[in-house]
């Protein structure tokens, strides 16, 4: 695609509870047909290889198995991928869980959940993250927020000017599966981007059911694609000339 437009696909598959190696089996093929429709990014979902959150699983090292994985797909479809490890830096007192992009290279950015989940037990088991991050693929800025971190609109607010598409790969419970989409529709209205949100399918160890509705939202907060629960690939085509046009022709934020 021109600078300034990027085919995105998000992965909606299940995850095997505490198996990596199933898991990256699985997705391996998702990423390779992602990579037939031609796809520059391609995001999969909070703690792709484990489940949420990981019982037993020493957590992921930057050059560890894991990235070294992600690298290896990028490379092979020539795309970017996108998702959230559970990942011990030297540089962090405790594990964090992190939305990784790697391509070819190696690690393109990195973000640590901001917003850990509490009710669930995750701030006790990871380090909240403190700073945005965005990546800028093809002309199109790209930032990611993880799951909880949707519920908390200034995060997007701060960060919008700079991004043209948000990702949130998640563990969504299908318990509360009408917010995550009224959500997910709320951050693209408010912030005039494109968000797209990546969320697992199946019932994990926890005996907790995810629902998946993985969906992309346009600058407008109109439905360019909505799931089910079905696997699958979220196909969109985002467009940051779209996104200025918008804001310059709407200027929001200069009412904010």
């Amino acid at each position: 695609m021109n600078n300034g437009q990027l085919r995105v696909a998000g992965i909606q598959t299940a995850t095997v509870w505490n198996d990596v190696q199933a898991n990256l089996s699985n997705y391996e093929v998702w990423i390779n047909r992602a990579g037939d429709y031609g796809t520059g990014l391609v995001v999969l979902s909070e703690l792709f290889s484990t489940g949420f959150i990981p019982e037993g699983i020493e957590p992921e090292h930057p050059e560890g198995e894991v990235v070294s994985w992600m690298q290896a797909q990028a490379a092979q479809n020539d795309l970017v991928v996108a998702g959230s490890v559970f990942m011990q830096r030297e540089d962090r007192d405790r594990p964090t869980n992190t939305c990784v992009f790697v391509n070819a290279n190696g690690i393109a950015g990195m973000y640590d959940k901001v917003r850990p989940f509490a009710l669930a037990g995750e701030d006790a088991l990871v380090e909240a993250g403190q700073e945005p991050c965005t990546v800028t693929i093809d002309g199109v800025r790209v930032t990611p927020f993880v799951c909880f971190d949707l519920r908390f609109p200034g995060l997007f607010w701060n960060t919008a000017q700079q991004t043209d598409l948000f990702i949130v790969p998640a563990n969504w419970p299908n318990s509360r599966a009408d917010q995550w989409t009224a959500l997910l529709r709320a951050r693209a209205i408010e912030t005039q981007a494109y968000v797209l949100g990546v969320n697992r399918i199946g019932t994990d160890g926890n005996r907790v059911r995810h629902s998946g509705q993985s969906a992309a939202f346009d600058p407008m907060g109109n439905a360019i694609v909505s799931f089910g629960e079905q696997d699958g690939l979220v196909l969109a085509d985002i467009d940051a000339n779209r996104v200025a046009r918008l804001r310059e022709q709407f200027p929001v934020r200069s009412d904010r």
